[in-house]
């Protein structure tokens, strides 16, 4: 803004405030889902423990998705679920979060962020299976399991399971 004096011009500075408004319904959705979801220990999905420390944070979806250079909708999807979490990204958001990457990770993804390759290797050799053998028993091919020991193959949820069930049998 300025006056304008006789001959010249006085300029008086603008203050200009900005924040953020939260809206009633998302303030609401947020107690909600804090209520149902007081310990992040105690979360088993990834989207549900994105969800809770972005609230916990209270950032929007938007500023998340910013931070980690993606657009609001691929963000969307990380809290709709996914199969498989981009690492770099992960890191990124436990960066913005201020919390260890293993704390976002449900068990599936802490296997791979572990090396699935060596922990493939380890059960498989521990009980004394060839490849084609540990193949049959996780409902693949011999190549894959040499893929999955090599980490040059991800391997699937489904995948996981079978060998979750197989390591738990096995003890």
């Amino acid at each position: 803004m300025f006056k304008q004096n006789k001959d010249s011009y006085t300029y008086a500075p603008v203050f200009i405030t900005s924040f953020r408004l939260l809206l009633p319904r998302l303030s609401a959705e947020r107690e909600k889902f804090n209520f149902m979801h007081s310990n992040p220990n105690l979360i088993e999905k990834m989207s549900d423990k994105l969800r809770y420390y972005r609230y916990k944070k209270s950032l929007l979806q938007m500023q998340v998705a910013d931070y980690i250079g993606i657009d609001r909708t691929t963000y969307l999807s990380y809290e709709a679920g996914m199969d498989c979490y981009p690492l770099d990204k992960l890191t990124l958001i436990a960066e913005l979060f201020e919390i260890e990457i293993t704390d976002l990770l449900d068990d599936y993804h802490q296997f791979l962020f572990n090396g699935q390759g060596q922990q493939v290797l380890t059960l498989r050799k521990s009980n004394k299976l060839t490849q084609r053998e540990f193949g049959a028993i996780l409902d693949v091919n011999y190549k894959t399991v040499s893929r999955y020991e090599k980490e040059q193959h991800r391997m699937s949820r489904n995948c996981w399971q079978r060998y979750m069930a197989y390591a738990i049998r096995m003890g």
